[in-house]
């Protein structure tokens, strides 16, 4: 090879770093954000599974909406009247898997729902619970909740 195209060659390359590093590449972010679809619930769990149900309905509640489910729970004076929503945010992919639990803290007979899902009650009545995904408010369930 003649000396002038190794000399050529050498240029291009040393060329190409210097446009690449003063241009820069672009760099694209592969982190895209999913967004719930549905929420379901899945079970209610409770020490003593007797005292509490859960069956799908379609309970249409005036001013409210179209309820779910219906979760029936005995409650006792004395105990303690705690159970567990075990619910799943689909896809499970989403990237933010969060959700409010919306009730009328005046009338329900929910004193409490803690960050592991436990709803304390505290007397008898009942409640319409609406649970949310943060990510995206429109994507909801709502159910009954009746304390016996």
């Amino acid at each position: 090879m003649k000396k002038s195209i190794v000399i050529l060659i050498g240029v291009v390359y040393i060329m190409s770093i210097i446009v690449i590093g003063f241009f820069g590449m672009k760099i694209t972010s592969y982190n895209t954000t999913v967004y719930p679809d549905e929420i379901e619930i899945l079970s209610v769990e409770c020490e003593d599974e007797e005292r509490v149900s859960i069956k799908e309905a379609n309970l249409n509640i005036p001013g409210t909406g179209v309820c779910k489910y219906i979760i029936t729970y005995d409650f006792q004076e004395g105990k303690d009247n705690v159970f567990s929503l075990v619910y799943r945010v689909y896809p499970d992919t989403t990237s933010d898997k969060g959700v409010n639990f919306g009730y009328d803290k005046q009338t329900a007979p929910i004193s409490e729902i803690d960050e592991k899902n436990n709803f304390w009650i505290k007397n008898r009545g009942g409640a319409v619970v609406k649970i949310s995904a943060v990510s995206r408010p429109t994507v909801e369930v709502m159910f009954y909740l009746s304390i016996i």
